[in-house]
């Protein structure tokens, strides 16, 4: 698989458990950190992306009683699940295709890295919260699911870009930021999957093993602290932040090399 070390993938696991619960893109910053460990993007990226599926088994436990509410009285959540995320998936695999290509040139991603955390950073800083509403119409759960695959890109935060369009349509913020990371469950159990299908998953071995341990671990332990951080808006100051120093990062390597 990856030539880290055990602590490297112990810490790798941390890393996500924390990010995944902050709109910081813990895809991004988990691939820029893998990245600067010596991997290559590509490599990077889709070790970042299986990492998920430890956190999405943190997220069924931490979710499990409002999941099994939804499954067992109005199936609302079950059926914004089944229609936004194939769409997800629709979307998220052209641009896959489009980033293994890219991925070869290291600054390349590092600035596409860099650039979406900008992006993400300045929409969460534009939206209004408007409240008012619980539900979504199919239309507009549709393009929840276009929204979402644009996360496949490093740098743009899954939970970020999905709360930003589920406040900007007038969801209560509390709803919008449950609805948000539940959204992320099928997503990381079945991107395993996709890698597989498309030959580009990690091999497993200990370190993968250790790294998503201590990714879910962190994940449910960390889970009500960070959500209550992940509700102040000024996270949208850090996220800008870690987008302009990965691109000031980016152009002083490539100037070097």
């Amino acid at each position: 698989m990856v030539p880290v070390s055990p602590l490297e993938a112990l810490l790798i696991g941390v890393l996500q458990g924390f990010l995944e619960w902050l709109p910081l893109s813990s895809e991004g910053l988990t691939s820029l950190t893998l990245m600067a460990l010596g991997l290559g993007g590509l490599e990077a990226v889709n070790l970042s992306i299986m990492l998920h599926l430890g956190t999405s088994i943190a997220a069924i436990i931490y979710f499990h009683r409002e999941l099994s509410k939804d499954f067992m009285g109005d199936k609302r959540i079950l059926r914004l699940l089944l229609i936004a995320t194939p769409l997800t998936g629709l979307t998220a695999l052209p641009l896959y295709g489009v980033l293994r290509e890219a991925s070869s040139l290291g600054v390349l991603l590092q600035l596409l890295i860099g650039f979406s955390l900008i992006s993400t950073g300045l929409l969460m800083r534009g939206v209004k919260h408007r409240g008012g509403r619980r539900t979504l119409t199919p239309w507009e759960t549709a393009a929840l699911g276009v929204v979402q695959g644009l996360a496949v890109i490093p740098g743009v935060s899954r939970s970020g870009i999905t709360l930003t369009y589920l406040l900007f349509r007038g969801l209560e913020p509390s709803q919008a930021f449950s609805l948000a990371y539940m959204l992320g469950i099928p997503l990381g159990l079945i991107a395993p999957i996709g890698l597989t299908i498309l030959g580009a998953n990690p091999s497993f071995n200990s370190q993968l093993l250790l790294a998503l341990i201590s990714s879910f671990a962190v994940a449910l332990l960390s889970i009500d602290l960070l959500l209550k951080a992940a509700r102040s808006r000024i996270i949208w100051i850090l996220c800008l932040s870690l987008g302009v120093a990965t691109i000031l990062v980016a152009v002083l390597h490539g100037w070097w090399i």
